[in-house]
């Protein structure tokens, strides 16, 4: 209590003016330390939250636009699908290849155009086989 005598030993406008003094410390140092740094962290999050609720915005503008594509895709699986069973199966028909001068994996088709620009172009896909 040593400490405190000589505060409590001022007249009583002092006492006052001292505590009001050291609330406004406390203050001041409750807002510096605990209340800025958190607001400055929600003010981030608020600026994180608008930018990602753009991008949902946008994501959702154009999952709408991709419906009618995924329809197609769908379509367009199912005669791939279609397609793959008419092709021949590479077991069955391992040796065709050799006896028909038209297939583009025959030897005499292969030696006609053997620069690579021609072995590029030549090259199979399911997509540019003619129906």
């Amino acid at each position: 209590m040593a400490i405190m005598d000589p505060i409590l030993a001022l007249p009583k406008p002092q006492k006052i003016a001292i505590g009001v003094v050291g609330l406004v410390a406390l203050a001041a140092l409750a807002y510096f330390f605990l209340f800025q740094p958190k607001w400055d962290e929600r003010d981030a999050l608020w600026n994180r939250n608008e930018g990602l609720r753009a991008k949902v915005v946008q994501a959702r503008a154009d999952e709408a636009n991709l419906r009618p594509f995924r329809v197609q895709a769908a379509a367009l699986r199912k005669r791939l699908e279609a397609a793959q069973e008419r092709l021949p199966s590479s077991v069955r028909c391992r040796g065709c290849t050799d006896k028909c001068p038209t297939s583009p994996f025959s030897p005499a088709s292969v030696s006609r155009s053997s620069s690579p620009a021609r072995l590029k172009r030549r090259r199979y896909s399911p997509s540019s086989r003619s129906r």
